[in-house]
């Protein structure tokens, strides 16, 4: 089962953390955004999985729902803003985020948006998250489909906002095979395509919840059900896709056992994946999630029963946040890392579902080079594999992090300098980045405050 990488939820906590603290030029500078687990960072249609943020599983798993509620975006309310042409040097070229001229303004996404997620289904088209930390409330974020290094709002976040004058942000995206699911952080309110993301429709995640307020932040779908983790800190099930009459059923674990579900717990909604870091095997039997200490919660009988495993020597002072991205239904990693706590950052690598975990060897960290890890992803062969977040420093001047790894996780290099040099990615300044996604093993796309999007064909080397 592939996973997919998106922005993650604990975005939604960061950007407040930072909304208050704005960079040179205005921007609020946010800080890491949680780790999805997806391949290839979200990944490409038909494959499964997708942990963190566009999140696939098998073709057609699951159900594929129908959408509800109009249209969003520019087929909507008259949105159209587009933008094309990119800067390239250095192997990396940056895509620009549009201006959406709406109801006789211009919202800035270039600006103000941080990206929380990226999913392509070829070299050429895609379809981006943004979250926006712009201080008028009535604007929102946006999805934007991706043709080439052109992008056109395809879904407005200012055109679905709640009816109180304040837009939507966009917190991930969720696919697998026609269905695709996008987040937001209107309660109860997400965007659900039934054409493989060629538009979205509003809708909600569906009924049974704890609170009727409460929503689902980000989906699974494997063994025919579909699974989430809700930000009443509880998991659900349901036998048909995310949308207004879709019945879920509580099957969160006993407290004596494992702890919640968190959509928090790993730093999302700095624009990594949409806050939820649940593994769900193919069949639907293998559930995995992070713990609150350096575990996880693990259940082989598809949530019938669950152990809490650890892996070998934690860190005595581990990061707050713990992340897990699963390349297929076996292999998967466990990371954190958190420079705002000054502790040190870990990889695990599983290939038995989550029941047993080895420390990776990753790059040295000294007293200024604490690595924050914002978000992981790896291309469908399961051995080509990123990480990006930040490098230790004041988070206002913090430089990019960017780490390789072309066995699966069990090593990982520290590429930023060699892979940055010369591109528009300044390797030693401020540049948060939060998410990524791989198409392929060269094919790679990574994004952060601010507006920023990049492409690589080469590996992101």
């Amino acid at each position: 089962m592939r996973h997919w990488v998106s922005g993650s939820i604990a975005i939604a906590s960061t950007l407040a953390a930072f909304a208050c603290s704005s960079s040179s030029s205005g921007n609020a500078s946010g800080s890491d955004a949680g780790g999805s687990s997806g391949s290839s960072g979200s990944s490409s249609g038909a494959s499964s999985g997708g942990e963190g943020g566009a999140s696939s599983s098998g073709a057609g798993e699951g159900g594929t729902g129908s959408s509800s509620g109009s249209s969003s975006g520019s087929s909507s309310g008259g949105s159209s803003g587009s933008s094309s042409g990119g800067s390239s040097s250095g192997g990396w070229t940056q895509l620009t985020l549009p201006q959406e001229p709406i109801e006789g303004g211009t919202v800035d996404h270039a600006t103000y948006d941080w990206v929380t997620s990226i999913w392509f289904t070829s070299p050429t088209a895609g379809v981006v998250a943004t979250y926006t930390t712009n201080p008028a409330s009535s604007e929102g974020g946006a999805l934007f489909a991706v043709s080439g290094t052109t992008l056109t709002v395809l879904s407005s976040g200012t055109l679905i906002g709640d009816g109180n004058g304040n837009g939507a942000s966009f917190l991930g995206l969720y696919p697998a095979g026609q269905t695709v699911v996008g987040t937001t952080d209107q309660l109860g309110r997400i965007v659900l395509s039934t054409n493989g993301g060629t538009s979205f429709g509003a809708t909600t995640s569906g009924t049974g919840f704890a609170n009727a307020a409460n929503q689902g932040l980000g989906f699974r779908s494997g063994g025919g059900a579909w699974w989430t983790a809700s930000n009443d800190g509880k998991l659900y099930k349901a036998s048909a896709a995310p949308g207004a009459t879709t019945a879920w059923t509580d099957v969160t674990p006993a407290a004596a056992t494992c702890d919640p579900p968190s959509t928090t717990n790993g730093d999302v909604t700095g624009g990594g994946g949409t806050g939820m870091y649940l593994h769900v095997s193919s069949d639907g039997k293998t559930i995995v999630y992070p713990q609150t200490t350096v575990a996880v919660c693990v259940s082989t009988d598809g949530a019938q029963s669950w152990t809490k495993v650890a892996p070998p020597t934690p860190p005595a002072s581990p990061p707050d946040k713990r992340d897990v991205y699963f390349m297929d239904d076996s292999h998967g990693i466990l990371y954190s890392g958190d420079d705002l706590t000054g502790d040190t950052a870990f990889v695990y690598v599983t290939s038995n579902g989550g029941t047993s975990w080895t420390a990776a060897t990753v790059p040295a960290q000294g007293a200024q080079d604490i690595a924050d890890l914002s978000s992981a992803f790896f291309a469908p062969d399961g051995q080509n594999g990123w990480i990006v977040g930040r490098k230790g420093g004041d988070s206002k001047v913090s430089p990019p992090l960017l780490w390789k790894s072309t066995d699966g996780g069990h090593s990982w290099t520290d590429v930023t300098v060699q892979s940055f040099t010369g591109s528009p990615i300044d390797p030693t300044g401020y540049s948060l980045l939060s998410v990524g996604f791989a198409l392929d093993a060269k094919h790679v796309w990574i994004g952060g405050h601010d507006g920023n999007l990049f492409a690589n064909t080469n590996g992101g080397t």
